[in-house]
């Protein structure tokens, strides 16, 4: 006996380009976000979260800016001052303090 509230018929998934799924992405934002949340809850008063100017997300007060650059790596793999990712986050750290120059700017470890 069929049951008029049941799912249907079960569809198979479509097959599509591995390679162009955006997969890893989509976790990377998620962690993102994620982190930028519990960021948002630890704000003391006085603190403003910006999220996207500097970096991936900044808390700054009236005197100081701390900039933040959330990565997924999973664990997998290794960061090193010859890395992409830490050479563009040192420019920018540079640029930062260039832009902001009456607040003491940092990017915590």
């Amino acid at each position: 006996m069929t049951s008029v509230f049941g799912s249907g018929p079960s569809l198979d998934a479509p097959k599509g380009d591995v390679a162009r799924q955006a997969t890893a992405a989509l976790r990377g934002y998620g962690y993102q976000l994620y982190a930028s949340g519990l960021a948002w809850l630890g704000l003391e008063d006085g603190e403003i979260l910006h999220l996207e100017v500097a970096e991936d997300y900044a808390v700054a007060t009236r005197d100081a800016l701390a900039g933040t650059q959330v990565k997924d790596t999973g664990g997998s793999v290794n960061i090193t001052l010859q890395s992409a990712g830490v050479r563009a986050a040192i420019d920018s750290f540079f640029d930062l303090v260039h832009r902001n120059p009456k607040r003491a700017v940092s990017f915590p470890i």
